[in-house]
């Protein structure tokens, strides 16, 4: 009945299926579905021939009469792409012109399914005519009674011979209306009652089979009558048996009127079905099986089944078949699939419930079992309809189209009113690029069970594929209203409103389709609801970022994660957010290891077909993750007034099971002060391949140069080093990842890669010199030039389980690599003796040194949800770290230095209600020596705080932390107030402790020696702040924020106070925005940003003339400032391209910000920036 789990292959087609968009072309009205007694008298004959199914889709002309016989069924599509279903017994005459067709119905019912321009559809019948606009109805005339219109949708302009015309219209939401009329009469209008639509429509209902004939007590008579009948029951083929049974006969007795009740069923005669069990003996057997087909009408109707009294230890095959359908109408899915198979286990021969069991399984998306169910299905009921659909839609998931449209066709031969066969085959269709004929397909699904709304939802994505927007929300409104709690609706219109530029409503949209995901429980497994859930968060988040919702945004997509860890566009956008809120000039990396393992996550867990995704496309449009394009593109150009540009274009193509792309990023950026600039280049290939539907394989080569000069924060100009230059290589580094799902949220990853990362250092520095074990220290200048080489092996194996209440994620890691560093010192002083005749071959200065790099990781994780409103994350990691002492600062120490820790997590998030949520986490993690720690897929994060950081220490301050030990302790409460009001509260403590070799001279010998000094680092950051953000109307959002951050360092030296150094600041920053999304494509921004810095500076200098010699000083540290940034700009259609131009710094505010407090780089200058963006 259904196949829950074929939505994620729906998402997966439609998604992006945009550009396969073609014009509809003009067809001729044909029969489309026939059944076996469907006969043809062509214009001007008197003879009527059978229509043959293998004929179909057979064309009609002008003239031709149709007849369909008794329990024979069939539909037509007219030219238009309107649909019109023939119950039994009609009799029609087919009339056309250039601009519109003409139906005259003679006797019988029609459904008519209308989705062209009002007016090109007529019907007529009894002396009245209809003429359709956009509307569904039923249209019934009697031999020798009256007629009836019964409007279901939409408007429809009736005249009679009387003369006169009346308009009459049934909107979205209402009972309908209904006119009746006899020949030679006005029609007269008469009210629907609610629930009388679905029974004007029960003739098109699909009832599945649950009668199992083992059940029935045949007598020896009935058998040798119904042997045809039964063979073609037994194999699958409901239409065929009922064919098959011999017309006319008087059932003898009960059993035999059971069985014809079942097969009336199966063609939607829920009437004479039910005169037949109301006419049933008391007989207890009886009575069940009657009782069971009772279920079944109720269960497909979506009315509420009768309780079962029967005793479960000897209940039928036939009861446990009624029982899964009626638990599964009250969001019982595993008790649907218990019920199954028990089913098979009272018949073990009873195909029909192999094939339900199959179903099933795949709503839970255990694959295994599906195969295992529906082998036996397919041997025992081989012309079984469903169990080809459902083989069509596995096919389908491998990319093995072809097969899959087989599969699809032979199950509309086999049942043309099964709904999910015409919209796989659909599906199908549009992927190979045919979107009229996807639509069609779509159409059709649609009109043979017009009650479903998961087939309108996705007629609508169809519509909005075409480019066909008001045609699209109509039917999204038509969804709605036939199933308000099934989400899909509610997400595919967000996301056409979305392409209208209309981000708001969208967003309302969105929000609604979340809170009703767990609807779907009547289709979905709960697991397979977190992937529903996690969905809907990813295209919210994109949402909320597009509305202004920053901060809100990257909470969501935190939640998507937690929602279902396997869901690869959850990470995407992670690592999206993570990347926007990284250093643009690559100073500060401190989220460099969470973005980068959120995207390796990503693109490990996606499957083959489709894109693959790069870490520099930040902003990307998810809409495009499903894209289905052969070959696309994307290019993002910024420059700015003072010489910045960025170029970043890539090209991308998928192919059934396998993606590639290509991308390449150059820039140059000349900086705001002396010798600040940088120049960058990088080239990547990405290539990721589906080798079975279990297994994927994932490539990537990236080339990197940089090169620049300093580019630290600094409170001031005058403290850059105007000589310091490096250059940076990375070429080539490797990664190749492996996934294994051996089922739905059971997956298996492994991760190698090869980092190689080459610096070149030219500087002119200061480095202290000691003198024995004095407390104190001189500078002294050195003319430095250095080489360093690293080399870092990384191998990690993960395995990832998530089930209804908990979740396991564990793995191992090993790192091993070398470094290599080479320098030349010399001295601009005389710090040596000038009068040693040997000095000359002492200078300059070489030193080099070398050693190992090893890393040995294990971690768990373990997620449990008592609750639906409470998730509790526990774990721990145990890491031995082994690097060189010092490589970092000549003169070089090559003694390894090895450090161990094991590191606990803990988390927690409340979800009381759909609009609160709390969070909190503990963590505590081991920095890495280098790039090394960059590479890995263990979880970057625990209960939506990043817990994997680069350094937390601010590199402008002190440079590299290897083996840091990081604690972070946070807090965050969001809440949704009302219709569009966001606020947010955090509170986050972040420590750093770790110890740093240098390299130094010790002058207190004749002959200065290389020594070295231990620092200890140590560093404290406490942040709190709010945020309060609002959408005003449809058009409009605002937001406020605060944030406040206290930053303290120390470094110290033992035994040398001298090079004591403390730095401790409190920043205030407040933001706020105003946001204006135009549906036309027009957008403008408006943010002030405040910030205020207090803070101080302290050391310890050596004066010879005082006592003791180190006397303190310090300077304040910090500024306060205003900057006001203005952006405006134009979206193209459906997001294929954007315009903006801003101007930052409006009012010209130079800063002086200590790094002591984190904080992203901000224009010192007024600053015009240019933006574009295309895609294709």
């Amino acid at each position: 009945m259904h196949l829950g789990q074929l939505a994620r292959f729906a998402l997966v087609v439609l998604m992006g299926s945009t550009a396969l968009a073609a014009e509809v072309r003009e067809e001729a009205t044909v029969i489309a579905i026939a059944g076996s007694s469907v006969t043809v008298a062509r214009a001007g004959a008197v003879t009527w021939d059978v229509v043959q199914p293998p004929r179909l889709p057979l064309v009609l002309m002008t003239g031709d009469r149709i007849r369909t016989g008794e329990r024979c069924r069939a539909a037509l599509r007219v030219r238009d792409g309107s649909i019109v279903h023939l119950d039994e017994l009609v009799t029609l005459k087919l009339d056309s012109t250039d601009r519109s067709v003409l139906i005259e119905l003679l006797s019988g019912i029609l459904s008519f399914f209308h989705r062209d321009r009002p007016g090109s559809l007529e019907v007529r019948g009894q002396g009245v005519s209809a003429l359709i606009r956009g509307t569904e109805f039923v249209f019934s005339v009697a031999p020798q009674g009256p007629a009836t219109l019964t409007l279901l949708e939409g408007e429809v302009a009736v005249s009679s011979l009387q003369g006169g015309e009346s308009v009459y219209a049934a909107p979205p939401g209402t009972p309908g209306v209904r006119l009746a009329w006899l020949a030679g009469e006005a029609p007269r209008r008469t009210a629907v009652l609610a629930g009388e639509s679905i029974q004007a429509i029960q003739w098109l209902l699909y009832y599945p089979a649950v009668l199992d004939p083992r059940d029935l007590e045949l007598s020896e008579q009935s058998r040798t009558a119904l042997a045809e009948s039964l063979r073609l029951y037994g194999s699958g083929d409901l239409l065929a048996a009922l064919a098959s049974y011999p017309p006319g006969r008087p059932a003898p007795d009960s059993d035999e009127q059971i069985f014809h009740a079942a097969l009336l069923l199966s063609v939607g005669n829920v009437t004479e079905t039910e005169t037949i069990l109301a006419g049933l003996p008391a007989d207890l057997r009886i009575q069940r099986l009657a009782n069971a087909l009772r279920g079944l009408i109720a269960a497909v109707q979506l009315r509420e089944c009768a309780s079962d009294s029967s005793n479960s230890s000897d209940r039928l095959a036939t009861e446990w078949m009624a029982l899964s359908y009626c638990r599964q109408s009250v969001a019982d899915l595993p008790g649907a699939l218990a019920a199954a198979q028990s089913a098979t286990e009272a018949s073990p021969d009873f195909g029909f419930a192999w094939a339900r069991v199959a179903e099933l399984q795949f709503s839970f998306g255990n694959l295994r079992e599906v195969e295992k169910a529906l082998n036996r299905a397919r041997t025992l009921t081989p012309r079984n309809a469903q169990v080809h659909a459902l083989e069509g839609f596995l096919l389908a998931a491998r990319r093995r189209t072809t097969q899959a449209e087989a599969a699809f066709n032979e199950a509309i031969a086999l049942d043309p009113g099964l709904g999910n066969a015409w919209l796989g085959r659909g599906l199908i269709r549009i992927r190979q690029g045919d979107l009229a004929g996807g639509r069609a397909d779509l159409t059709m699904a649609a009109s043979t069970e017009p009650q479903r709304a998961f087939f309108r939802s996705y007629l609508g994505k169809a519509f909005s594929a075409e480019r066909n927007a008001p045609r699209a929300l109509h039917e999204f409104e038509l969804a709605k209203l036939a199933d308000p709690s099934d989400p899909t609706a509610w997400l595919y219109n967000a996301l056409e409103l979305d392409a209208q530029n209309r981000v708001n409503e969208a967003v309302r949209e969105l929000e609604q389709a979340k809170r009703l995901t767990e609807n779907r429980s009547r289709y979905r497994s709960p697991t397979l609801l977190g992937q529903d859930l996690s969905v809907a968060s990813v295209s919210l988040a994109r949402l909320y970022r597009d509305a202004g919702l920053s901060e809100w945004s990257v909470n969501e997509a935190a939640r998507a994660v937690s929602a279902s860890y396997d869901n690869f566009s959850a990470h995407l956008f992670l690592a999206d957010s993570y990347q926007l809120m990284r250093d643009p000039n690559l100073t500060n990396l401190r989220l460099e290891t969470a973005a980068f393992s959120e995207y390796l996550i990503a693109n490990l867990l996606a499957p083959g077909g489709v894109q693959v995704f790069s870490p520099a496309m930040s902003q990307q449009e998810y809409a495009q993750l499903f894209d289905r394009r052969k070959i696309g593109g994307s290019s993002l150009t910024e420059f700015s007034n003072r010489g910045a540009w960025e170029e970043t274009a890539l090209v991308y193509g998928t192919f059934d099971t396998t993606s590639f792309a290509i991308e390449g990023t150059v820039g140059h950026n000349p900086g705001y002060r002396v010798n600040d600039d940088q120049d960058l280049r990088q080239v990547s290939v990405l290539w990721r391949q589906q080798l079975t539907h279990e297994d994927t394989l994932f490539v990537e080569l990236f080339d990197l140069k940089r090169e620049g000069g300093d580019l630290r924060q600094l409170a001031y100009p005058s403290q850059a080093n105007p000589y310091f230059r490096f250059e940076e290589r990375q070429n080539p580094d490797a990664v190749l990842g492996y996934r294994h799902e051996w089922q739905e949220g059971n997956n298996t990853l492994f991760l190698y890669s090869h980092a190689r990362d080459q610096l070149t250092l030219t500087n002119f520095t200061t480095y202290p010199l000691v003198s024995g074990g004095e407390p104190w220290a001189f500078d002294s200048d050195f003319g430095e030039q250095m080489e360093r080489q690293l080399n870092v092996n990384s191998f990690e194996l993960q395995q990832a389980l998530t089930r209804e209440k908990w979740s396991i994620i564990a793995g191992t890691r090993f790192q091993f690599g070398q470094n290599e560093a080479t320098a030349v010192l010399m001295p601009t002083e005389s710090i040596f003796p000038t009068d040693d005749a040997n000095l000359g071959q002492f200078l300059p200065l070489p030193y080099s040194g070398d050693g190992s790099v090893n890393r040995q990781t294990v971690y768990a994780y373990l997620g449990w949800s008592p609750t639906s409103w409470l998730e509790l994350i526990g774990g721990v990691a145990f890491d031995r770290l082994v690097y060189p002492e010092n490589l970092m600062t000549p003169p070089f120490s090559s003694d390894q230095v090895s450090i161990q820790h094991w590191s606990p997590k803990a988390g927690v998030i409340i979800t009381p209600n759909d609009r609160t949520t709390l969070r909190a986490a503990y963590t505590e993690s081991l920095n890495g020596a280098d790039l090394d720690q960059s590479y890995r897929i263990e979880p970057p994060q625990v209960a939506g705080f990043v817990q994997s950081y680069r350094s937390v220490v601010p590199e402008s301050l002190v440079g590299g932390t290897p083996g840091a030990l990081i604690q972070n302790a946070a807090v965050a409460w969001e809440q949704q107030l009302g219709h569009g009001t966001y606020l947010g509260v955090l509170g986050q403590i972040l420590w750093s402790d770790s110890e740093r070799t240098d390299g130094t001279y010790d002058i207190s010998p004749e002959w200065p020696e290389p020594t070295s000094i231990l620092r200890e680092l140590n560093f404290r950051e406490r942040r709190a702040g709010a945020y309060v953000q609002q959408l005003l109307g449809n058009w409009w959002s605002i937001g406020a924020r605060y944030m406040v951050t206290e930053g303290d360092f120390d470094s110290t030296v033992a035994d040398v106070a001298q090079l004591h150094t403390e730095s401790s600041a409190v920043l205030n920053q407040v933001g706020l925005l105003a946001l204006f999304n135009y549906r036309g494509g027009f957008f403008a921004q408006a943010e002030a940003l405040w910030n205020d810095q207090r803070g101080s500076e302290s050391w310890l200098e050596f004066d010879e003339f005082q006592d003791p010699p180190l006397v303190p000083l310090s300077q304040p540290l910090g500024d306060t400032f205003w900057q006001v940034n203005l952006t405006v700009g134009y979206r193209f259609a459906r997001r294929q391209g954007e315009v903006s131009v801003g101007v930052l710094n409006v009012n010209g505010a130079d800063y002086h910000l200590s790094p002591v407090t984190s904080y992203v780089d901000l224009p010192h200058e007024r600053t015009v920036v240019v933006r574009v963006r295309f895609q294709f």
